[in-house]
């Protein structure tokens, strides 16, 4: 199997993996290549030219000489021995009675006869200010 790079985006990692922690910069970060095609998007003539290139490589390639072409650095591949642990939130809050009162007023659902609803109840709304000219 050969891979070709079709691409700045697979070349380099595009124009915005230069700012990004997350992005990786080219593919061949992450498995070998055997040839670059570059472009954005590349023209159909260096499509054709890069597979004429690539038949002319496998021609004069060895199978030997195909395991020295290793990728310099590896993604993805340690093994981090990490042990599994109890969750810190387990949702528990979401049964909590001030939970409760706090969906049902903002989903505008009448509250529960508690004793906070009742207080809450209690408390006097706010009055709209009069309209000026009225």
């Amino acid at each position: 199997k050969y891979v070709i790079a079709m691409g700045a985006c697979t070349i380099t990692g595009g124009m915005f993996s230069a700012d990004s922690t997350t992005a990786v910069r080219g593919v061949d970060k992450l498995i070998p290549v055997d040839l670059y095609l570059p472009g954005c998007p590349p023209r159909p003539e260096a499509i054709f030219d890069a597979v004429i290139k690539l038949r002319k490589k496998v021609g004069n390639e060895a199978l030997a000489e195909r395991g020295n072409l290793l990728p310099s650095h590896r993604y993805f591949t340690i093994s981090h021995q990490l042990k599994a642990v109890e969750p810190i939130v387990n949702g528990q809050y979401l049964g909590a009675e001030t939970q409760k009162l706090a969906l049902a007023a903002a989903a505008g659902l009448p509250l529960a006869a508690t004793g906070e609803s009742a207080q809450l109840a209690s408390v006097p709304a706010t009055t709209p200010a009069p309209a000026p000219g009225a």
